[in-house]
């Protein structure tokens, strides 16, 4: 998002629509899910890292977003210590699924996704 001249916020990229039509993680398995998680100053625009989809892209000024790098997805085992040092997360929350609680969230709770702020 980005402040308009009037103080109105303005969308920027719509990373989760990349995500959707270009599915950079597909040839390891991975889902079409867009959580933009951080962002950076790069040559061209903003690198966006996007932990759902497993990727880094890069948005530039005029809006355009393109594949900067795809990350295989990888899985992760957690002994019962380490998860209990996590606070007592369940395997699957410690590996970053949304926990049990947000199931049945409807979407006009959800918060929004997939939003680039700058």
């Amino acid at each position: 998002m980005k402040a308009a001249a009037d103080g109105t916020l303005e969308p920027v990229a719509d990373v989760a629509a990349f995500e959707t039509e270009d599915d950079p993680d597909a040839a390891w398995g991975g889902s079409v899910d867009s959580n933009p998680y951080g962002i950076a100053v790069a040559d061209g625009g903003i690198a966006v890292a996007d932990a759902d989809s497993n990727d880094v892209l890069l948005v530039g000024d005029d809006g355009s977003v393109a594949l900067i790098a795809a990350i295989p997805f990888t899985t992760h085992e957690f002994s019962a210590a380490a998860l209990e040092a996590m606070g007592g997360l369940s395997e699957g929350e410690a590996a970053g699924e949304a926990p049990a609680d947000d199931e049945g969230m409807a979407d006009s709770e959800a918060p929004p996704r997939a939003m680039l702020i700058r």
